[in-house]
């Protein structure tokens, strides 16, 4: 990761916040919604000379990118209203991402004529329209404590298989000890406990 300049996370997520309600107003190809696009792109291609995801979660009432809190970002309420209404908890954008990709991605907040119109959900949106480059509700930050721990899941699986065979040591140990000096067990025996 190159840390040539401080990236500013809220100039991206404004630019972004500002381009969805533009499209809500305005359909894809006018001549508003063109330079707006364009403007949001240019800042995440900005993001992606320094890093190679920008990824938006949502904790509660607040923005999170790529595990910071950026100032002013409560303000950004269509974000956070998306968030709720998509029941997201994160949005990735990929290096990758091209312009054809984002405009697509943008195609999702258009708003349809009819006003009864059931909401999209935006993971087969993506999906149905083969952008690659966004992904939804891949990772996902807490707000942590700071006496709390932060465990992986995969290493309470396995402490969990730990005390497991912990357990089962200290209620045979003569079967373990028969194991750890080669000796012949009895199969039914095994079979019962095990």
């Amino acid at each position: 990761m190159k840390n040539t300049t401080q990236i500013d996370f809220i100039y991206v997520l404004k630019q972004l916040n500002g381009v969805i309600k533009t499209i809500e107003t305005y359909p894809l190809g006018h001549p508003l919604t063109t330079p707006a696009i364009d403007k949001c792109y240019a800042a995440l291609m900005k993001v992606f000379n320094q890093i190679d995801q920008f990824t938006i979660s949502w904790l509660g009432n607040r923005i999170m990118v790529n595990g910071n809190n950026p100032e002013g970002s409560q303000s950004l309420k269509r974000l956070l209203e998306e968030s709720v209404t998509q029941n997201l908890q994160s949005l990735t954008f990929h290096k990758d991402l091209t312009k054809n990709e984002f405009a697509k991605y943008l195609g999702f907040f258009v708003k349809p004529n009819q006003k009864e119109t059931a909401p999209k959900n935006l993971p087969e949106y993506l999906e149905a329209n083969g952008i690659r480059s966004i992904q939804v509700n891949q990772v996902r930050f807490e707000l942590v404590a700071k006496d709390d721990v932060v465990v992986k899941s995969e290493v309470l699986e396995g402490a969990e298989l730990k005390n497991q065979i912990s357990q089962i040591i200290r209620d045979n140990p003569g079967f373990i000890k028969d194991i750890i000096l080669n000796r012949s067990i009895r199969n039914e025996g095994v079979q019962e406990k095990f």
